[in-house]
Formats: structure tokens, C-alpha cells, sequence
């Protein structure tokens, strides 16, 4: 769609919303106060008038209090009010400060005293202006100053959503190189990180392709922000998980800005117990040189006083962030062939005997378990010398954890955003808004030419730049009929390359087939020396998202369009509020989530026996892959294109004074994807084997894929029991699209004719797919035919494959929550909340392969002819199918404290009491009660805190209140601030040793259970770890054929605790200029939070001493220790 045609389509939207007014309430963007006027008596006061006054831009309006003497007040912008109350026979009634917060109605009832209306009474607070009354949906909102002065040390604001109940952080992030923004994958009442929406000033800020935040906004620049996680009014939609809506700041009628500066290094770091144990030979320091300066301000005020304001502010990031890594490589004598310091059998499969039905019957040990040099494979012994040689003692004599690498990594941040809002009139108000963020990272990687896993973030380099834009407008058509307007647009931008583009290492070391001329096919392939990480002495080398988070090359271009349409009708006691919402998304993502120069595997079962052992290492040094993966394409200009509309009409109905009803409903339509001209996508058709290519035959840009409409009805309940007590009650069902191509993206231009994923796996698991001498052949593009505008999938390339008919993500979920004022600060809630997932991801991703093999026939029937498709197709390789098809089930206890700041502190408390389950894809097809229990994720006890406190000393305060100058500068002027976090470990699976000779499918190899495996140990031995068949373990192993009875995720592991706090001091300048010296530091009590141990135990004849040893801090060893950052800022 050309520009000339969006902006037509704005223009009419435009139009429609003054003319059909079929539109929605903007409580996106604004907040609202509500309430009702009665006399002393209590009787109701009807005719009053209500005079809503913005207490920093000196802007009115005025509602009339109706029959019943309720009075409503909608779009107002979130900050202080006050509120006036005027009726003949009365005294005016003022409350000088009304807290306004955005998606939120402020409940301010108001009692009329006779006498005057020329006298005045002034209202310090009103009983119930903390209950929420009007709605049911389960959130928490952070002010302005939460939001700058909590200890969030890296300033990243999705890390708010960890301070409220039922969030998850996961134990991966996305890859840096996508993501400088820093959107952290939160999972919110159990659903999935990508469920979450963002709203900022009321537009869409979400990248549906990956599920992260697009804009993360400058602290400078949030003035308020409102987290739902659950039950939000039928206005909001495109989430399944929560929605966090971000109002960025407007000026007000006095000029305000902010200097500041935040600085970190490695000077007072605390050091990581498993990677920084030894100093580096060359400098000496323990941790690598570490720098990160963030530094900006802002500035706002009138541009016309009472009329136009406006408001900016800048963030600039420079990092140098140093890593460290404890990784294991080859020993010196591994680089010979000697594998007997390893303590595991290997075996030579050119003795391989097989039975007739292809079984491994016999193979030869080689001697000593030495590989003899005329079997070394000369192109493993090239690409060995691009891997550094062990510089650690290591364990396990010396073959695991043997190598320190350390360096670092370069980062540039800049962003900014400008606003203007404009009062044209008592009846239309507009603003706008544009923010941008541009980054670059630069990251090593640890074994130097050898590639391997990321030091910080990420092994290669990436250019980012986001733009977002906003723009709206509302109008009062009558006192009750209230109409706005919002456009919105954003572009997500991002191109990363390897750390060793355009080089050919491969060709070098005499490997065909992979570095084919071009830089897309340059660099070092991706490998995987092992089966998994839990095989025996893994690991990787190279580059690739497996191997360093680098999903590179990659070219990313995205952007979406939206044009949103609000009326409110105001009617007695009804609020009805009608919605449109249309969108437009654009997107071009060239990846490699398949390395385009290779990924090769090396499993250890290539050198086991029929009973077990092997090495990876060993299948290495032959040179035999085992399995082959790579993306490769002819072409780079396919792209997805999606309208997304929505409709909803909701009212809000004060049946009593006590009880009042919101229901609505929504509908969600999301129209099948479309490519941007034929042959640029590729449906593949499960039920035939052919791929159906856009735009030939008689098969549209869309493929032909079969549309649904999704209604999400929406109902919410509250009950004012007393003046301070009021329960409430709420159920919704909300859809999503999904992530990675469920719906949009990545599915259909991913596919061939436009990209081929080649994959070659082995017949067996024993057996190999090429030598590196022979390397791989290039993959087949078929040609499809003209009239049928289809080709039939060859063997060997993977594809991905969507439902005929489309089918959404969705979720109903469902709250009772009490809640209690105690004080016109305090507030006490309890809630059980819950929810169940339909049509949704099996586990965390959002395809599983549908043509996995079956273990039935295992040891009688060949691998392949296990698999579903390769007897209808021939297929071998995997198909992914994304067919939200799976469900899930959360249940939780939430409680929550919240005290307003006032009294010199705020503080907000909260405790869920929680449990998770969920579906997995790995056999999901032939079994999913086999994999279903608690989410890799769940933590069953979670405690947060989040405190901010003025110390009661100096001029106002409770002590020193008439300091002198001198005394005030030493003792006044101080603030403490903290974040708790208190949670339960994490799960996790016990597998065992050569399970690849019990089975050749299913993923998580589990044992049985047979005794305690008795976790909570120490580091060295957290649990049970005795080997199988051993006096004292816990553990049997099943038959061959068969699953372990062990259900998934059935240990858990170590529980998290840490405290992160700061220290302000202020000095009074002048009447309105602070200068502030910031003291911050993140994980004050420099508390070791460990990850889960090695759960792979030994079997006889293979043992593995690591099992049961923990090795990283949590978070992939990637938890922070204690560090300290300092800071300046001057206010004003």
C-alpha cells in the first residue's frame, strides 16, 4: 500500500469517527474520575456542577451530576486534579489533589454541606478514592517518581512488570543483536511472553514477530503507567497475556527539565564465582575492563500558557561491557586422538554390525579409546586450530571446564521522543508525539577465529533503529457524547552480521559445500559438538543463534500502520463506549535462524556401542556430521503483509450505588497474511505433500487460507461493600496472533519457493549424514506448475506449515479479588486468579514437528519409517506446524499491599502463591499428557517489594524540622529506595546416560523413579545424583523402547533472592532547582543465586561426576552480582 493510500485511509477514519461514530472510550491514553454528589443526609444531589481542574496546566472542564447524582468526567490526562463542586443551597466543596492514572477511574464521592455557595469547603481525601469500583481487571500502576527513583540500575522499563503480581522472568532473553532495546520475555499470569501487549500513548508498541516492546521508553519520559494483567475492558485486545500501557509526559504551564548522568564500572563489581575464579594472564583483573555511561535530559513547558505544551528528552548509552565465560574445549591430547582421560568408551563405526532390522548389533572399541591418526579427519584437525587450547586446570581431569575466555563488548544507545498537546477549545484537545532509538553493538565471541558462545550478549555485530509515532485528538460533541481520534505508526529496523563475515574457514579447512562465494554463505559454520548440552563434554563453535545468539545475516524491516476511532455516550447511569481499531502491518525479515554457512552436528551416538558410551568429541575428530541444517535462498525481497481490525462496544452500569456492572464484547478479526507479489510465499498442504506458491493458478497472495472471527465476550462485577471494601468479579476470553510466525511472518516467505531449509538427518541415530571431506550438496528448488501453482516438497528440506483455516491463540480468564482501604493511602487486595489457554503454543514455541518419529517399533522398525509423513511423503526431515493446538491451565493466590507516596514513603508489597501447567511439543503429536506438567518457568512462591522513603530528618520533617543551612545540607535531604524479589527454584528433568541406545525420539530422556532424589543440596551435590544401577539411587532405567515413569519437571532447583537498594541525597538549590547524587546498586548483598545442577547422571560402564554439581548463577549464568552505579541529576 502506497503512502497516498494510508493517508486517504486516515482521512476517512477520520471522517467516520465525526459522522458513524462507531468507536471506542480512549481510557488508553486518559483516566477518568467518577463519583457522586449527596447531601449530609445522603440523599443524591442531581444538577450539581463539577468543575475538574488540571492542577499543572490550569485546564477545566465541567460535568453536570444526573438524576441519580452521579457525575462522570472521561480523557483526562493522567496527573493531579482538583475538583470543585458548586450547587445553589450549598457550600462549594473543593479536593485541591485528585490522583488521576492512566486506563483508571478516580472514585471521589462528595458530600454537600448546606449553606453559601460563595463559602468554600476544602477536602483533604474521600472515603473509597483507592477502591476501584467501576471494572474487575487485575493490575498495578507506577507513578512518575516510581518510575525514576526505584533501583532499576540498567533503566529499562519492561522491568517494572516484574514488580507485579504473577510475572515470570524467563531463563532466556532474546538475542541482544534484535532486542538492544532490552525488552525483557516476561511471562504474566502464565501465558506467554508474547502475549503481552504494549500500548504507548495509546498506539500498538509491540513487534508481534518476536513479541518484544518496540519503543522502550526513556524513564525522563513516562509520566504514568498502568500493568493489566488480566481482565482488562473489552477496549483492549491483541493479548492474551497482560497490557502495559505507557502515557509519556506533556508540559504543563511551568517550565521543568532534568540534567543527569549514570555511571558504572567494574570498580566495585562483585565477581562471578564460576567464570571469574582466575585473573586473566594478560591484565591481571579478575573481571574484564566494564564501562556503561547513560546520560541526558529533558525539558517541557508552555508554548502558549493554558493552550499548547510541549515536552522532549534524550538518553545516551556508551558501554563497554565485560564478560567472562567458563566453557570447556579440547584437551591437547584430544587434539591427537587420546580420548582416554574423558572416561568413556568410544567405538569405530566403520566396524558397525547391524541386525536385519538395522539395530546396532556390534562395534569395536578402539583402543585404549584412542583414535588412531590415519582416522583422524584432516578437516576437524584444520578447524581445531581456530579453537584455543584449554587455559585451566578444569575438572574431571581436566577435560571439562577448562577454559576462561574474557572480553568485551561495545554498545551505543541514543533515543529521544518529543510531545506536544494542544487545548484549542473548552471542547477539543489534541496531542503528538515521535520517538526514535538508534543502537550498534559490537560482541566477541570466545574462542577468538573459533567463534563459539557470546562473551556478553552477542557474537557479532547489529545496527538497530526504531521510530514510533502518535498522534490524536478528542472532542465533546455534547456534555454526554465524547468522541477522539489516534494514528499510530512504528518501523522496527534492524541488519546483524557475523563476527567473521566474509571469511571462508570452511573452504579453507578443506570443507566443500559451505562458504559458497557470497557473504550471506561467509564465516564459520555452526558447531555442535554433541547431541545437546547435556551430553557428555558438549560444545559449540562457530556462529549461529544456537551457538552465540547470533541469528545472522539478518535483515529485519517491519512497520505497522493504525488508525484507532473513540466515542463515549454517557446516558443515566450507563457509560457506553463503542471501537474500531484498524491496522495495517508491513514486514521483510531475511534470516538465519539455520546458519547460511552450515550447522553441522556431531552426536556422541555416532561412536557409542549397543549399549551406550560415545563421545561427540570423537564423531568430531572422524569427521562425521550427523546432522546438517542450513538456511539457503535465490531470493531476498519476499515480504508479509496483514490488515488486523477490531470492534467492541462496552457499557458500564451503575445499577446502585454499590454495585456496578461492566460487560461488552469484542471482535477480532485478523486477515490471512498476504505476500507482496506471486511465487514470494509457500503454503504447504499437509493433506498432499505440495506446497501451494502465492499468486499462480488459481492461489491467491494469501494462499488461500480460510479467515474465522473471534469473539471475546467481556464481564466484570464490583460491589461496594462498605465505604472501604469492595469485591469484585470479572471473566474475559482475548485472542492474540501469536509469535515467530504463528500468524504473520516467518511462516509462509520462509518456505520454499522462496527459502529452502535444508536438513539432513541420519536414518539413525548412530549413523551420519556426510564426511567433512564430502560436505553437503546444495538444495533443490522444484519448480511449481503454472496451472496448479503447486510443487510437491522434496525430502530433506524443512518447511513449516499453517491450519487451513486460521485459528488465534486464546484465553479465558477469570479473577475474584477482595479488595480493603485501610487508610486514604493504604489499600490491601487478595485474589484468586486464573486462567485457561485454548488453541495455544505446545510449550514455549510456536510450531512442534509434526513428522517426529514414533517410539513405537522402536528396535523392529527403522527410524524414518516411524516418522508420520515419510510413509505418505518420504519425508525425513522435520515439518514444523503451527497449529495452536494445545492448552494450558494457571491458578494462583495474589495478594497485594500498595501505599501511595505520602508521609515521606510509598510502598507496595505482593505475594502469588502460584502453579503453572502447560502442554509440550516434543511428542505431542502420538502423546501430550507425556510431556505436560509445570512450565520450564514456574516458580511456585514469589515475594516482591518495592519501597521508596524520604528519611524523616530536615526542614519539613519529623526530625530537624528548623535545620540551619549547614544542617540541612549534612542531614536533610536523603531518600532510601529497594526492590525485594523472594522466589521458589526453578524445575527441572533428570535424564541419563546413553539413553540413545534406549530410545531414538521423545526428547527428554527421564528415568524411573524408584527412591528420593532428595534436592536442596549443596553446589557440589544438590540432589540424589547416584548413579543408575548403583546401591542408594534414586533412579532406574526404563526398558528399551519405553519412557521413564519420572514426570516432566518433577525436581526443583534452587530459589532466588535479591535485594536491590539505593541512596539519594538532595540539595535544595533554589525554590525549584535539586541537584541529586544517586548511590544505586543492584543485588546490594552480593547474593550467589545459583542455576540448576547437571542433571544427567551416569549409567554403568558411564558415569558422569558432574551430575548433581551446580557450575552458573542463575539466569543461563548470566544473574547479576553485586554491582554499583553512581549518578547526578539536577531538576528543575
Amino acid at each position: 500500500m502506497t503512502m497516498k493510500r494510508l493517508m486517504i485511509g486516515t482521512v476517512l477514519v477520520f471522517f467516520l469517527s465525526l459522522t458513524l461514530l462507531q468507536s471506542s472510550w480512549a481510557q488508553a491514553v486518559y483516566g477518568s474520575i467518577s463519583g457522586a454528589i449527596k447531601d449530609s443526609s445522603g440523599a443524591v444531589v442531581p444538577g450539581a456542577t463539577i468543575t475538574v481542574t488540571s492542577v499543572g496546566r490550569k485546564t477545566s472542564d465541567t460535568v453536570i451530576s444526573n438524576e441519580s447524582g452521579l457525575y462522570s468526567k472521561e480523557r483526562l490526562l493522567p496527573g493531579n486534579y482538583e475538583v470543585r463542586v458548586e450547587m445553589p443551597g450549598f457550600k462549594a466543596s473543593v479536593i485541591p489533589s485528585v490522583v488521576v492514572n492512566v486506563d483508571t477511574n478516580t472514585k471521589v464521592d462528595i458530600s454537600l454541606e448546606i449553606g453559601q455557595v460563595s463559602d468554600t469547603v476544602t477536602v483533604t481525601a474521600t472515603e473509597g478514592q483507592l477502591l476501584k469500583t467501576d471494572r474487575a481487571d487485575v493490575a498495578t500502576s507506577f507513578t512518575e517518581r516510581q518510575v525514576t527513583e526505584l533501583p532499576i540500575l540498567d533503566r529499562n522499563f519492561t522491568k517494572f512488570i516484574l514488580l507485579t503480581p504473577g510475572t515470570q522472568q524467563l531463563q532466556w532473553q532474546h538475542a541482544a543483536s534484535e532486542n538492544p532495546q532490552g525488552s525483557t520475555q516476561i511471562q504474566v499470569n502464565g501465558q506467554h511472553f508474547s502475549g503481552t501487549g504494549y500500548q504507548l500513548d495509546g498506539t500498538e508498541n509491540r513487534d508481534p514477530i518476536l513479541g518484544i516492546i518496540v519503543i522502550n521508553p526513556n524513564f525522563e519520559a513516562i509520566g504514568e503507567t498502568k500493568i493489566t494483567s488480566q481482565n482488562y475492558g473489552a477496549e483492549f485486545g491483541q493479548a492474551t497475556a497482560g497490557v502495559v500501557s505507557i502515557q509519556t509526559k506533556s508540559g504543563t504551564n511551568e517550565y521543568h527539565g532534568s540534567l543527569f548522568e549514570f555511571r558504572q564500572n567494574d570498580v566495585l563489581q562483585a565477581r562471578n564465582p564460576f567464570s571469574q575464579f582466575q585473573a586473566d594472564r594478560l591484565t591481571g583483573k579478575f573481571i574484564p575492563d566494564t564501562m556503561k555511561n547513560q546520560f541526558g535530559g529533558s525539558f517541557g513547558g508552555p508554548i502558549m500558557k493554558n493552550k499548547l505544551f510541549f515536552f522532549g528528552d534524550y538518553q545516551g548509552t556508551r558501554s563497554k561491557a565485560g564478560g567472562s565465560r567458563l566453557l570447556t574445549v579440547p584437551t591437547l591430547a584430544a587434539r591427537t586422538g587420546d580420548l582416554s582421560g574423558y572416561g568413556v568408551n568410544i567405538y569405530d563405526p566403520a566396524t558397525t554390525v547391524l541386525d536385519s532390522n538395522g539395530n546396532l548389533v556390534s562395534r569395536t572399541q578402539f583402543a585404549g579409546n584412542r583414535i588412531p591418526s590415519g582416522q583422524l579427519s584432516s578437516q576437524a584437525l584444520n578447524v581445531l586450530k581456530l579453537i584455543p587450547s584449554p587455559n585451566a586446570a578444569g575438572r574431571d581431569n581436566g577435560t571439562r571446564d577448562n577454559y576462561v575466555a574474557s572480553g568485551i563488548e561495545g554498545f551505543d544507545g541514543d533515543t529521544f521522543d518529543v510531545r506536544s498537546d494542544g487545548r484549542l477549545s473548552d471542547k477539543f484537545n489534541l496531542f503528538g508525539r515521535y520517538s526514535f532509538a538508534d543502537f550498534t553493538r559490537d560482541g566477541p565471541t570466545s574462542f577468538g577465529q573459533g567463534g563459539g558462545q557470546e562473551l556478553v550478549s552477542l557474537g557479532g555485530t547489529s545496527k538497530v533503529r526504531n521510530h514510533s509515532i502518535a498522534f490524536g485528538f478528542d472532542y465533546t460533541l455534547s456534555p454526554t457524547l465524547l468522541t477522539d481520534f489516534r494514528f499510530g505508526f512504528f518501523r522496527y529496523k534492524v541488519a546483524v552480521l557475523p563476527f567473521d563475515v566474509g571469511t571462508t574457514p570452511a573452504k579453507d579447512a578443506g570443507i566443500p559445500g559451505l562458504n559458497l562465494g557470497d557473504n550471506f554463505t561467509s564465516g564459520l559454520f555452526a558447531g555442535f559438538v554433541g547431541s545437546s548440552s547435556t551430553a557428555p563434554f558438549s560444545f559449540n563453535f562457530g556462529s549461529g543463534l544456537g551457538v552465540n545468539r547470533c541469528n545472522c545475516p539478518l535483515d529485519q524491516d517491519e512497520k505497522q500502520f493504525q488508525w484507532v476511532d473513540n466515542v463515549t455516550k454517557i446516558k443515566r447511569n450507563h457509560t457506553v463506549k463503542f471501537g474500531v481499531d484498524f491496522r495495517r502491518a508491513y514486514n521483510l525479515r531475511v534470516p538465519s535462524d539455520a546458519h547460511r554457512a552450515g550447522e553441522l552436528t556431531f552426536s556422541e551416538n555416532r561412536t557409542r556401542g549397543p549399549e551406550g558410551g560415545g563421545l561427540g568429541l570423537a564423531t568430531f575428530l572422524l569427521g562425521d556430521a550427523t546432522n546438517f541444517r542450513r538456511y539457503y535462498s535465490t531470493q531476498t525481497d519476499a515480504r508479509e503483509r496483514q490488515w488486523r481490525h477490531f470492534y467492541y462496544v462496552e457499557d458500564t452500569w451503575r445499577m446502585t450505588q454499590k454495585l456496578t456492572l461492566n460487560y461488552g464484547v469484542r471482535l477480532d478479526v485478523i486477515n490471512p497474511q498476504t505476500v507482496n507479489k506471486p511465487r514470494n510465499g509457500g503454503w504447504l498442504d499437509l493433506a498432499t505433500g505440495a506446497i501451494r506458491v502465492a499468486g499462480l493458478g488459481a492461489i491467491g497472495l494469501n494462499g488461500n487460507v480460510e479467515n474465522s472471527l473471534n469473539w471475546a465476550p467481556r464481564i466484570g462485577i464490583a460491589y461496594q461493600v462498605t465505604d472501604k471494601t469492595v469485591v469484585r468479579l470479572g471473566y474475559g476470553r482475548s485472542y492474540d496472533i501469536g509469535v515467530f510466525g504463528s500468524l504473520f511472518g516467518h511462516s509462509v516467505t520462509q518456505n520454499l519457493p522462496v527459502l529452502a531449509v535444508q536438513e539432513l538427518r541420519s536414518p539413525a541415530n548412530f549413523e551420519k549424514v556426510f564426511t567433512l571431506a564430502e560436505g553437503p550438496s546444495l538444495p533443490v528448488f522444484p519448480e511449481p506448475g503454472e496451472r496448479s501453482g503447486r510443487f510437491t516438497l522434496p525430502d530433506g528440506v524443512f518447511a513449516r506449515a499453517l491450519p487451513e483455516k486460521q485459528r488465534l491463540p486464546a484465553v479465558d480468564a477469570y479473577n475474584v479479588t477482595v479488595q480493603r482501604q485501610l487508610t486514604n493511602s493504604m489499600s490491601v487486595e487478595a485474589a484468586y486468579v486464573g486462567n485457561k489457554g485454548t488453541h495455544v503454543f505446545a510449550g514455549d514455541g510456536p510450531a512442534f514437528n509434526i513428522n517426529q518419529a514414533t517410539i513405537v517399533g522402536f528396535g523392529t522398525i527403522p527410524l524414518n519409517q516411524r516418522r508420520p509423513l515419510f510413509n505418505k511423503f518420504g519425508w525425513t526431515q522435520g515439518i514444523d506446524f503451527f497449529c495452536n493446538c494445545a492448552d494450558n491451565r494457571y491458578d494462583s493466590l495474589q495478594t497485594k499491599f500498595n501505599k501511595r507516596f505520602g508521609d515521606g514513603y510509598s510502598l507496595l508489597v505482593n505475594y502469588t502463591l502460584q502453579r503453572a501447567l502447560q502442554d509440550s511439543g516434543d511428542y505431542f503429536i502420538f502423546d501430550a499428557n507425556l510431556n505436560r506438567g509445570p512450565a520450564d518457568w514456574d516458580r511456585k512462591h514469589n515475594f516482591v517489594v518495592a519501597a521508596l522513603a524520604e528519611l524523616p530528618f530536615g526542614k519539613g520533617k519529623r526530625w530537624m524540622t528548623n535545620a540551619t543551612t549547614p544542617m540541612q545540607w549534612a542531614f536533610g535531604g536523603w531518600q532510601f529506595n529497594t526492590t525485594w524479589t523472594v522466589q521458589s527454584g526453578l524445575p527441572f528433568n533428570v535424564n541419563y546416560r546413553d539413553a540413545g541406545a534406549d530410545r531414538d525420539t521423545g526428547g527428554d530422556d527421564r528415568p524411573n523413579l524408584i527412591g528420593d532424589p532428595q534436592t536442596g543440596g549443596s553446589r557440589e551435590k544438590y540432589f540424589n545424583a547416584t548413579p543408575i544401577g548403583s546401591s542408594g539411587s534414586a533412579f532406574s532405567r526404563p526398558a528399551k523402547g519405553t519412557f521413564g515413569d519420572l514426570p516432566r519437571n518433577a525436581l526443583r532447583g534452587p530459589g532466588y533472592f535479591r535485594v536491590d537498594a539505593s541512596l539519594f541525597k538532595r540539595f535544595a538549590i533554589t525554590e525549584r532547582t535539586n541537584l541529586e547524587f544517586r548511590f544505586e546498586s543492584v543485588n546490594f548483598f552480593n547474593h550467589v543465586n545459583l542455576g540448576n545442577p547437571d542433571a544427567t547422571i551416569g549409567v554403568p560402564g558411564n558415569d558422569n561426576a558432574n551430575a548433581g554439581r551446580i557450575s552458573s548463577v542463575a539466569y543461563g549464568g548470566n544473574d547479576l552480582m553485586r554491582n554499583v552505579q553512581w549518578a547526578l541529576k539536577l531538576t528543575w
